[in-house]
């Protein structure tokens, strides 16, 4: 899932830059995807030959003989040689995807949300420097704190990114309609205190007859 999400920010921002820098503006999503495809096929592949050749079986193991208190998890034989390249695949598209948002900094920010990319990596590499040694930490002392541990590691990671980038759009369209909102009631105003005084242009005003004057 964050390869995922990397990969689409990264394809975004790099189509943007090429919107940019090309002097033919028409860049189709065709010329952005071969990278998006190669790391989720590499991905794919790695975790295919994890499940192949080393899968994850459910192990229960005796914590306490009393009382009785028993700890169960999925677990393979050498998970570092799965799970290193594709951390590896993550960094790389990591730092891939900052630099590109570098490189539309100038771009408004609605359109490239560099800002957000910022702040969402800075924010993993918080998650990992404090995540990491709690986890290490946890694993002699309490499985149920190293269980809760994960969890919320895995659920702030996955939603951090998306988070940043979405909350901001979300508030900016709320913000445009009421502004929008506030226009028209505005206009209507305008419009009833005026009454029959209000003139459309091209159409001649009646002259008051002479039983009126």
């Amino acid at each position: 899932g964050i390869l995922i999400q990397y990969c689409a920010i990264y394809c975004k921002l790099y189509r943007i830059n090429k919107l940019l820098s090309a002097t033919r503006r028409n860049v189709t999503i065709t010329s952005v995807m071969p990278i998006f495809v190669i790391y989720i096929t590499v991905s794919m592949v790695v975790l295919l030959s994890w499940t192949l050749h080393d899968p994850l079986v459910w192990r229960r193991d005796i914590i306490n003989e009393s009382p009785l208190e028993t700890y169960g998890q999925c677990t393979s034989n050498k998970p570092l040689v799965y799970v290193t390249p594709l951390c590896i695949l993550v960094g790389l598209i990591a730092i891939k995807t900052l630099y590109i948002a570098w490189k539309v900094k100038d771009v408004q920010q609605q359109f490239a949300e560099w800002n957000s990319v910022f702040y969402g990596v800075f924010t993993h590499l918080q998650i990992l420097v404090i995540g990491i040694p709690l986890y290490i930490i946890l694993m002699g002392v309490s499985k149920t704190a190293l269980h809760l541990l994960c969890t919320f590691f895995i659920f702030i990671f996955a939603m951090t990114l998306m988070a940043l980038i979405t909350v901001p759009k979300i508030i900016h369209q709320i913000s445009n309609q009421n502004e929008e909102r506030g226009r028209v009631r505005s206009i209507r105003a305008r419009i009833s205190m005026s009454g029959n005084r209000t003139h459309v242009s091209g159409l001649r005003r009646a002259q008051p007859s002479a039983q009126q004057v």
